[in-house]
This record gives structure tokens, C-alpha cells and sequence, in this order.
């Protein structure tokens, strides 16, 4: 019988809650801002509400994403590319016009 040798890979328990941690941290940020300029809490809210699915997805991938991430150059980069893609699509219209929207709901 061959024994194992020791090891000191342990498995990486994921936990579902980092996307509940993510959006308290979040809800923090935006009422620690509100406390200073209504308009900085308007748009880091319209921020995070945008960016908060993109950083998910990229620090914590559901399995069709990591599979790609870590199967070929071509699927790490098409899933990259498609990240910059909405993250510069964000900048230029999804934060201005959630913004705007906030801000006329608000006032």
C-alpha cells in the first residue's frame, strides 16, 4: 500500500455570503458619504449599484466565468474584455443616467 505524502493544500471553502458582505460594505460607503454631499452619496450609490455585479463576477466567478477563466488564453481574455467593456459602458452611460434618475426621484 503507497501512502500519501503530506500536504499542506487545504480546500478553499466558498462562502455565498462575500455578495452580502459586498453590499454592506457598499451601504456603508454611501451613508458615510451622505453624511458629507448628498451629491458624492448620489453617485457613489449609482457606482455601486452599476460596478457592484462586474466586481462580483470578477473576484468571485460563478462557475460558467471560471470555467472560462480557467480553461484558455481566449476565454480568460473574452471574459476580460467583456468586464473592461462593461466597466467602461458604465463610466460613460450606466452611472450618469442611474445618477440622474436618483437625483429626480429625490428631489
Amino acid at each position: 500500500m503507497k501512502l500519501k505524502e503530506p500536504s499542506l493544500n487545504v480546500p478553499f471553502q466558498k462562502k455565498d455570503s462575500w455578495g452580502l458582505v459586498l453590499g454592506a460594505v457598499s451601504i456603508l460607503a454611501v451613508g458615510a458619504a451622505a453624511i458629507f454631499d448628498i451629491a458624492l452619496a448620489i453617485t457613489l450609490a449609482a457606482s455601486c449599484i452599476v460596478g457592484m455585479p462586474a466586481i462580483y463576477v470578477l473576484f468571485f466567478p460563478p462557475h460558467f466565468a471560471a470555467s472560462h477563466l480557467e480553461r484558455t488564453i481566449i476565454g480568460r481574455t473574452g471574459v476580460i474584455a467583456l468586464l473592461l467593456a462593461y466597466f467602461g459602458a458604465s463610466k460613460i452611460l450606466f452611472v450618469p443616467f442611474l445618477s440622474r434618475m436618483i437625483w429626480h426621484i429625490l428631489h
